[in-house]
């Protein structure tokens, strides 16, 4: 049952016509978007996803929701605004932040490669820098113990008493 009479020709065109196309007059309320930047077609839809997707499918080819950073190399498009939002969500929402700096990234990996390109490890006691980790912690044994521990390496000439830390 339809509370006015424009309500009940809508849907009784439902019946008649192409639903996708509604050749009423608009009404005062809108209730039709017609086609109007793709002359000379006059389609007209009762919801804008209609006409988005006939614009798609009859005049640009291409989904109706391009991905905004086209400027960078992004060509995704999506026929969804959702699909957009998962997209835009997933691949370009910085989700990863460095706790010693601002830098935030979109990706794990490129955390990971920031810190350690960025922040690579330092000795806290003598302030060197250091590839790794492991070659940090194999550092702070000097830090550790004595130099004569550490000298573990002995001249093996008859007499000689010379003692070194590496071969």
């Amino acid at each position: 049952m339809c509370s006015r009479e424009y309500n009940l020709k809508v849907h009784e065109a439902l019946h008649t016509q192409n639903p996708y196309k509604v050749l009423l007059p608009l009404s005062p309320t809108n209730l039709t978007i017609q086609c109007t930047d793709f002359p000379p077609c006059i389609a007209s839809f009762r919801k804008k996803n209609l006409l988005r997707a006939h614009i798609s499918d009859e005049h640009t080819h291409s989904p109706p929701f391009p991905c905004p950073h086209a400027e960078e190399g992004c060509t995704a498009a999506f026929t969804l605004p959702s699909k957009l939002n998962l997209h835009l969500e997933k691949r370009h929402t910085k989700r990863y932040f460095c706790d010693d700096c601002p830098g935030s990234f979109i990706l794990l990996l490129d955390l990971q490669r920031h810190r350690r390109e960025e922040h690579k490890p330092r000795c806290f006691t003598c302030d060197m820098e250091f590839a790794t980790k492991d070659v940090l912690l194999n550092h702070l044994t000097t830090h550790r113990t004595s130099l004569e521990d550490r000298k573990k390496f002995a001249c093996e000439y008859d007499g000689c008493v010379k003692r070194y830390t590496k071969v």
